[in-house]
């Protein structure tokens, strides 16, 4: 082996013995390139490795952190080296010498064995799965360690030979088959004759057995390649295309053949990849000629199906150093070498088409090229970044509605289903490597959809439901749109509950007062019964108007304090903690009266203890329920407390303080919101259902109108509610299907948000029509299943209403305002209300209620009442007026707040983040929230990075465990390493 020349050199002298013909373009030899396989690759991986060692510090030994030193001094020491040497030749303007390519294979293949021997020393136990998998430690090494390898790797095997172009290409074919076949051959005689040859050597010697003769491997085989194509091939054009059928087809071919048995590292089956394959090939095979229009056509086909080549080139890089294994393990295992093959191929023939000659400049080539080859990737991500715009509008549009706006969906329908359809078959296990991380961080920034809110959107926009993910069916992008499904999916998170055999065994409450307001300790003590690894859970049910404003758990002797965080955050990494068998403990709400308490691991027959801190008004004479128990809270005095946040007050009165108020009874109206999706009923059905309400309730006796599917459109808009009779005639008209299409599914929730803040603007306002109330009917049938939910942040408008009626034909039942059935309304029977004031806003609160809170958002004061003989609002007496600043009012003005996005969701997208940053000055527990404790450092970093992540994205959108990368070859060896570990053990201890 000879170093090469630089085109800079002379020419050698008539009496010198010829150099040959180099077997890499001069590109190949250019500084530049070092860049790119060399430094940004190593930049990337120490910026992944610092990730890593910031999650890992904190429960890292003084031996662990030495090693990760270690490993981060080869990491500086390349990028290091990288710069210098790039440097030194661009400024020498010299081509990379043959010797750097040595040292360059040498260091990255030293550091992947380095990684690969000492990664189960490095990653402490703690940190399980979720946090920071070994695995993908070890794969982030080798993934970017191999560029450089496979670019020194091709550089050496191009060197200029004296040899025959025969012996030359029959020593390439020795390096290639003696390998495999020689460590097949003398393990299986060693092992015929007795000899435990894994006894004989140690692991380090296996692995470099494996190393280099997989290096031999490589480079006999991409020397071949290059001697085919610059001697054997070049100007046999039958040759070359029967060369270029074998490695660009029928090789491909094969890989997806060996793909279906072993679906590594991906399931490829996808008629997509097999149409691309041949469609490659084919460009590939096609000859150039001497027409150079010809010529640039064939050379930007090879450029645009580069992408194609390059993408599983990169896929399959990383696998490289375990062809030798892959070829011991499966005869047709040497196909796992077809990318990198098919890459140089694919390479050489862009070659061969510059040289055949174009008929544009050199720079028009370039860009041309390169746009050639952007099409394939910018069509993936302006379709994606497509579908991502139409999936958040859709997703705005049903859970985030900018309530008021009157807005109805400007996007494509289609296109939102067929990214919900995406999601579907991505959460099932289908899965690429590259690709599927690359299209989830464009659409849902990494984040998913949970299945609920997945079927929803989807019934919303089609009316149809969403079907399960079909592994035969074609969708998407085909082949880069996730098809292929991902064997590595049962690593998403799905472990069984734990026991739950936890018994409440004491509940203390210990409470000081202070200026009206108490704050109380709940001292709760769980003990466990027979098994182990147990988990406690139980509700606890909060009067309003009581907030949580603390929290610990006991671990050990230490008295740990909760943080809060972003309640989706928390309960993901409370999921993933307990399935790690570690200590977490949570407390979050689940409705606005019920706190869920979860507490892990308890051993056998162990007793732990939680607190929790509770603030109200000192004389709420009110129970709090920790499962069954109950525990008292407060006095039985008057409680009226008032305070300000901006240009509004809020309010929380008691018992003694509502019954003073006098009552009146409301008129109710009907307003019906009538389903035009494509399942909604017809004219007649419609007037059967107007007359079966007209008989059961004959009190009601006007309505409004709102058609509905996915949009909406009021029938009688501005006008109020008219007589029964005249709706009914406007509903059954032949012109309805103008107003309004039957067309996808029917959102009645969203159209009942819109009612329901008109009716707070215009009618809950003093010399308005607050003595008159909406009774919601949804008008549909029984092939429609709509959905009620969200709700709840409303019903204080009009509290006689317990819910939502729904009409299906003669079926007349009703949900309440989270969608749950409850027994229909009595005929005739409107319960009274009492009315309070603050400025212009009106507020009605039913008799007999023990706390209520209200908030009069635009109302600055004073509070008032109606009182029933005059009909106008008088000033309410005995106020407790509290400052702002008090950790009370807080705790009401944060609570109104979340109230106040809940009515508008279309500001929560924007108003989340604010909010859980003042629950967390505060101390405050919100809806918005949760309190957790967990026991280590990693899993506090694990809660701030899941949490910034979760505000930075849509508010709909929720952590799941996304599948990684296929490295399940790399497992193969680390359990390959442990069984020589074991095998080598009895000896060790025979010679001791």
């Amino acid at each position: 082996m000879e170093p090469e020349t630089t085109p800079s050199e002379p020419s050698q002298s008539p009496s010198t013995k010829p150099i040959p013909e180099p077997l890499l373009p001069d590109l190949m030899h250019r500084p530049h390139l070092l860049i790119w396989v060399w430094l940004i690759p190593q930049v990337i991986l120490l910026l992944l490795n610092l990730y890593s060692y910031d999650l890992a510090i904190g429960e890292m030994t003084d031996d662990q952190q030495q090693l990760a030193w270690i490993w981060g001094g080869f990491n500086l020491a390349n990028i290091a080296a990288a710069i210098a040497l790039t440097t030194y030749f661009l400024i020498k303007r010299k081509a990379v010498s043959i010797w750097l390519s040595v040292g360059l294979l040498i260091a990255q293949v030293g550091y992947i064995w380095m990684t690969t021997v000492t990664i189960d020393k490095l990653v402490p136990s703690v940190l399980e799965a979720w946090i920071l998998p070994s695995t993908t430690v070890l794969f982030q090494q080798w993934t970017w360690s191999m560029p450089g390898a496979f670019y020194a790797a091709l550089r050496l095997a191009g060197f200029r030979s004296h040899l025959s172009r025969g012996r030359d290409i029959g020593l390439s074919i020795l390096c290639m088959i003696g390998p495999p076949v020689g460590l097949y051959l003398s393990g299986w005689l060693l092992d015929k004759i007795g000899i435990r040859w894994y006894h004989s050597l140690g692991t380090q010697v296996m692995i470099g057995l494996f190393t280099g003769a997989t290096l031999c491997l490589g480079f006999g085989l991409l020397r071949f390649l290059l001697l085919l194509f610059k001697g054997v091939l070049r100007g046999n054009a039958w040759k070359l295309f029967g060369f270029t059928l074998i490695f660009a087809l029928l090789m491909p071919l094969g890989g997806l053949w060996l793909n279906t048995e072993i679906p590594f590292p991906a399931d490829y089956q996808d008629t997509w990849v097999y149409i691309m394959t041949c469609l490659n090939a084919l460009f590939l095979m096609l000859p150039a000629g001497k027409n150079r229009n010809w010529n640039l056509s064939l050379y930007l086909l090879r450029c645009l199906s580069f992408a194609f080549t390059l993408y599983f080139f990169v896929v399959f890089l990383p696998y490289l150093p375990l062809s030798i294994l892959a070829i011991l393990v499966a005869g047709a295992g040497f196909l796992i070498l077809t990318p990198s093959v098919l890459f140089i191929v694919h390479i050489i023939k862009i070659q061969e088409a510059l040289k055949a000659g174009l008929p544009i400049g050199k720079w028009t080539t370039c860009i041309l090229g390169l746009l050639a080859f952007s099409i394939m990737p910018g069509w993936i991500t302006l379709e994606g970044l497509y579908q991502r715009q139409q999936l958040m509008q859709g997703l705005d549009y049903v859970y985030a509605p900018e309530i008021g706006s009157d807005k109805n969906f400007q996007g494509n329908s289609q296109a939102v289903a067929d990214a919900v359809d995406w999601l579907n078959d991505y959460k099932a296990g289908r899965y690429l490597p590259y690709l599927t991380p690359y299209r989830s961080w464009l659409m849902f920034d990494g984040l998913v959809l949970p299945d609920k809110k997945m079927e929803r959107i989807y019934r919303a926009f089609t009316g149809e439901e969403l079907a399960k993910p079909d592994k035969d069916s074609g969708w998407g992008f085909g082949f880069f749109s996730a098809r292929s499904t991902n064997r590595n999916a049962g690593t998403m998170r799905r472990g069984p509950p734990p026991p739950s055999d936890v018994a409440l065994t004491s509940v203390d409450l210990s409470t000081e007062v202070k200026q009206e307001v108490a704050t109380s300790i709940l001292h709760i003590e769980m003990t466990a019964g027979d098994h182990w690894q147990s988990e406690f859970v139980t509700h606890i049910n909060i009067p309003e108007g009581v907030y949580v404003t603390n929290f610990w758990l006991h671990i050990g002797n230490e008295r740990v304090p909760g943080k809060l965080f972003e309640k989706k955050s928390a309960l993901w990494v409370y999921q993933m903690i307990r399935d790690s068998r570690r200590d977490p403990g949570l407390l979050f709400y689940t409705k606005p009266d019920e706190l869920e308490l979860r507490v892990f691991p308890f051993a056998k027959n162990q007793t732990r203890i939680i607190e929790i801190e509770f603030t109200y008004p000192s004389n709420y004479a009110r129970s709090l329920f920790v499962g069954k128990e109950e525990v008292r809270l407060g006095g039985v005095d008057r409680v009226a407390m008032v305070t300000s946040i901006g240009d509004s007050i809020i309010a929380s009165l008691n018992r003694p303080a509502l019954d003073e108020l006098p009552l009146i009874q409301r008129k109710p109206y009907w307003h019906f919101i009538v389903d035009r999706s494509i399942h909604g009923p017809d004219a007649e059905q419609l007037s059967a259902a107007i007359e079966q309400l007209r008989n059961a309730y004959p009190e009601v006796a006007d309505a409004r109108a709102t058609l509905a599917n996915y949009q909406s459109i009021e029938v009688n808009k501005n006008r109020g509610p008219e007589s029964l009779d005249t709706i009914e005639a406007l509903l059954t008209n032949e012109q309805l299907g103008t107003l309004l299409p039957q067309d996808g599914g029917f959102l009645p929730s969203r159209t009942i948000m819109e009612s329901f803040a008109d009716y707070e603007k215009t009618d809950l306002r003093k010399g308005e029509n607050f003595e008159r109330f909406p009774i919601f009917v949804l008008l549909t049938n029984t092939e429609s299943q709509p959905i009620i939910e969200d709700l709840e942040p409303f019903a204080s408008f009009t509290p006689e209403a317990q819910g939502v009626l729904i009409s299906k034909g003669a079926n007349l039942t009703v949900v309440d305002w989270n969608g749950e059935p409850i027994n229909l309304p009595e005929p005739g029977v409107i319960p009274p209300v009492g009315m309070l004031s603050a400025g212009e806003v009106v507020r009605p609160t039913l008799y007999g209620i023990w706390t209520a809170t209200f908030d009069f958002e635009g109302g600055p004061g004073p509070l008032t009442f109606l009182e029933t003989e005059g009909h106008t609002f008088v000033p309410m007496d005995r106020i407790t007026q509290l400052p702002p600043s008090d950790l009370y009012s807080r705790a009401m003005q944060l609570n109104a707040e979340v109230t106040r996005l809940d009515r508008n969701p279309g500001k929560r997208q924007h108003g989340l983040a604010d909010q859980v940053l003042l629950a967390k000055e505060a101390g405050v527990l919100t809806p918005f929230t949760a309190y957790i404790v967990v026991e280590n450092s990693a899993q506090w970093k694990m809660l701030k990075r899941t949490e910034k992540q979760k505000l930075s994205g849509n508010p709909e959108l929720e952590k799941m465990e996304t599948p990684e990368p296929s490295v399940w070859f790399l497992a193969v060896i680390l359990l390959a390493l442990e069984w020589l570990r074991r095998k080598l053990r009895p000896q060790k201890e025979a010679h001791a």
